[in-house]
């Protein structure tokens, strides 16, 4: 009994230490990072490989999003922001031209997989997402 509950603690210590983030916060990084309120949401992530760089950890990842509302649509709601959310628009405008020149002019329900590289640094907090 004894045996079994001290390696149950060696395992638990270890596992705290492991020295990476685990799966599900770089999971939670990716969706966070990717989602786009009422435009894009990330479908699934999948944590395909993983190293240390430097003072990085980096995690080779593939996700999937899902468009939530077609290119036309959106395009139409900036046109219908008023004189004083100006400033909200034209950088909105700047979202679209990005997403265009990246997606083409996306339908609502289409997905997208793509794959990219995440690095995260360990900090007296925890794990975070380097900017």
């Amino acid at each position: 009994m004894f045996r079994t509950l001290l390696m149950l603690c060696v395992c638990m210590v270890l596992t705290a230490c492991s020295g990476t983030p685990s799966d599900t916060l770089v999971e939670e990084s990716v969706a966070q990072q990717k989602t786009i309120s009422n435009m894009i949401r990330v479908v699934s992530v999948e944590k395909l490989n993983g190293w240390k760089d430097q003072e990085f950890y980096v995690a080779d990842v593939r996700y999937e999003l899902e468009f939530l509302t077609d290119y036309k649509t959106f395009s139409e709601s900036l046109q219908d922001e008023t004189p004083d959310n100006l400033v909200g628009s034209f950088f909105n405008g700047f979202g679209l031209l990005s997403l265009s020149m990246q997606y083409g002019k996306f339908e609502k329900g289409q997905k997208v997989t793509e794959r990219a590289e995440f690095r995260f640094r360990d900090t007296e907090n925890g794990w975070q997402l380097a900017e």
